[in-house]
């Protein structure tokens, strides 16, 4: 079994997880409403405030986006599962063969399976296999096409969002930044 595999499986075992009663009640740190929060509304004050046509461009295109995309995302009554809550590739170690630990659960919470799928899939320190893993987990979605639907929504999102995070470090990080926004530009 693939290390990415192993990341999807020990996802799965931590979704399995019954949800303690105070984590039933809270949303993982950074979930879903937090980061439409960040790329719907604070995001775009920020290009707004920035004179050149490229942020300008970016401003329309995230509004496009967001008009399409809006209601899947703000009406989505799935599964709540625990999450835990950082797709960091460094949250993840390989311990020998077949061994996987998963650390770090200080964003832990409630979360829906298929956007925190989404933000291992699309965070930033996964760009070199984040196709690889969107298709495990779309063959662990492909039973429902809601699923695949929220699945893939959430991992345009979660690009969108690290576009916004690495636009605010575009100078000092152009390499990294050059990379997400050709991924988001696929998707605005």
């Amino acid at each position: 079994m693939s290390i990415l595999s192993q990341m999807v499986e020990a996802d799965e075992i931590i979704q399995s997880c019954t949800l303690p009663r105070p984590l039933s009640y809270i949303s993982r740190g950074h979930g879903l409403a937090n980061m439409l929060r960040r790329v719907l509304m604070i995001w775009p004050k920020e290009l707004a405030r920035e004179p050149d046509p490229f942020s300008q461009e970016l401003l329309k295109r995230v509004r496009r986006w967001e008009g399409s995309n809006i209601r899947e995302l703000l009406h989505h009554r799935g599964k709540r599962v625990l999450s835990h809550g950082d797709g960091n590739a460094l949250n993840w170690h390989s311990v020998g063969v077949g061994a996987l630990w998963c650390v770090d659960f200080e964003f832990a919470g409630w979360s829906y399976p298929e956007f925190d799928a989404a933000e291992i899939v699309e965070h930033f320190s996964m760009r070199r296999n984040s196709e690889a893993l969107r298709s495990i987990y779309r063959e662990r979605f492909s039973r429902d096409a809601a699923s695949i639907r929220f699945f893939e929504v959430c991992c345009e999102l979660v690009a969108i969002r690290w576009l916004a995070v690495l636009w605010r470090h575009r100078v000092e990080r152009s390499e990294d930044y050059n990379a997400q926004l050709r991924r988001a530009l696929k998707i605005l």
